[in-house]
């Protein structure tokens, strides 16, 4: 979210990706599927990147004005970064803490062995803990202890365990190609190692100088992403944001055809996230006694009056008007199509809800009930701990004016 007060506006955004600057959120998630944490040390966590991208600008400034006034997700923000480049290389680079306190600044030129700002003084001291940001090919955010300033040695553990040995004949031609950028590093002794699908982190890694960031603990923490009532239309919605879960709670077709579902089906397997979660609604005919579908994917979950855990985290899905006593005491997620009676449920001038789905939440107090149906009634609601989401896209004229609700699981 950008948030501007009264009068204020953001400076125009430029056009050009060659000679632009850029605004970077640096952010922790769980790590992305094919890297692992090969070995802890005193049982130290590492973190996925999320790198949220913001821009390009016409300069620093209006870069500067955009980060202040920007919030997002503060109970895992590492910092930021602003970038300037040209010729799609970094020529000036500020990193700044959670807070937005300049943290360290890059300007190209001098970093090289005999130039003048060779070894550049790193803000934190040898042996101090600290975070460094990774980008290829680990996406993480990893708890390190400081070495020391780069040196034509830092990488040869790294290289002699990763490099295919395709493009450098020896290491030593490696070093050769080092550019000024790559000089600016700092040598970190990885407290927590990862492997990703090619590479293994080895006792030495260098990261970026300004990468290094204010150590701190996070708490991973799930997103999901929340839609219902689709009714055919789920084609037209576009641009959804990253989430870990995505849940649909029913109205995926209109008339309730097999030949409506299959083409949702098809649609919601192909979205890129780690796990789908759909139940029935009213109108969807064809699967009102379906037990199951057979051949989806193991990511993709269809909740007939069972559950499933994700993460830890406990899911149970409702059939449509089926009894609620099979929600199990235990559900930390609850999903159905209808909502409880007097709870976000007036569509049309009428209250759709369940009263006894209702009297059934309340007595088992779940974190989330995810539901839909009264078209009218879109938004979110916290009553005796448990956060309530109606998140029908289609109004009650059946034309889609909302966007997927994405919740932060608490």
């Amino acid at each position: 979210v950008i948030r501007l007060h009264d009068g204020e506006s953001i400076m125009p955004i430029s056009s050009s990706t060659a000679d632009s600057c850029g605004l970077e959120i640096f952010c922790t998630k769980e790590l992305k599927d094919g890297t692992t944490c090969e070995c802890r040390e005193d049982g130290e966590e590492s973190y996925g990147l999320d790198a949220k991208y913001i821009g390009p600008f016409k300069g620093l400034e209006a870069a500067k004005f955009v980060m202040e006034h920007t919030l997002y997700r503060q109970a895992n923000l590492v910092g930021y970064e602003i970038k300037d480049e040209e010729d799609l290389s970094p020529s000036k680079v500020h990193t700044f803490d959670a807070n937005k306190n300049l943290l360290a600044t890059y300007t190209h030129g001098g970093h090289q062995p005999g130039g003048a700002k060779y070894q550049e003084a790193c803000r934190f001291v040898q042996g101090e803990k600290v975070l460094a940001v990774f980008h290829a090919p680990y996406h993480a955010v990893v708890p390190v202890k400081v070495i020391g300033p780069m040196t034509p040695e830092s990488e040869r553990e790294s290289w002699e365990l990763n490099d295919p040995k395709v493009y450098y004949d020896s290491y030593e031609y490696y070093v050769k190609d080092w550019d000024d950028w790559h000089w600016d590093s700092v040598a970190v002794h990885p407290l927590a190692k990862l492997k990703s699908y090619l590479d293994r982190m080895a006792n030495t890694e260098v990261v970026p100088r300004i990468y290094l960031f204010p150590y701190q603990k996070y708490e991973i923490k799930d997103e999901i992403l929340h839609l219902s009532d689709t009714h055919g239309l789920h084609h037209q919605i576009h641009d959804l944001p990253d989430a870990d879960v995505i849940v649909h709670s029913g109205d995926i077709s209109h008339n309730g055809t097999e030949d409506e579902v299959l083409d949702f089906l098809n649609w919601l397997i192909g979205l890129p996230y780690p796990h789908k979660i759909f139940v029935t609604g009213n109108h969807d005919l064809c699967l009102w006694d379906a037990e199951a579908i057979e051949d989806l994917p193991a990511n993709v979950h269809f909740l007939q009056d069972c559950g499933c855990e994700i993460g830890g985290v406990k899911f149970f899905g409702l059939a449509y008007n089926h009894p609620e006593e099979l929600i199990p005491d235990d559900t930390d997620i609850v999903v159905t199509h209808e909502p409880p009676v007097m709870i976000l449920d007036k569509s049309a001038r009428t209250h759709w809800g369940n009263a006894p789905l209702r009297k059934r939440v309340m007595a088992i107090k779940p974190r989330y009930h995810l539901f839909g149906h009264a078209h009218d009634s879109f938004g979110t609601l916290k009553e005796d701990g448990t956060i309530f989401s109606n998140a029908a896209l289609l109004n009650e004229r059946n034309k889609l004016v909302r966007q997927p609700r994405l919740f932060l699981l608490e």
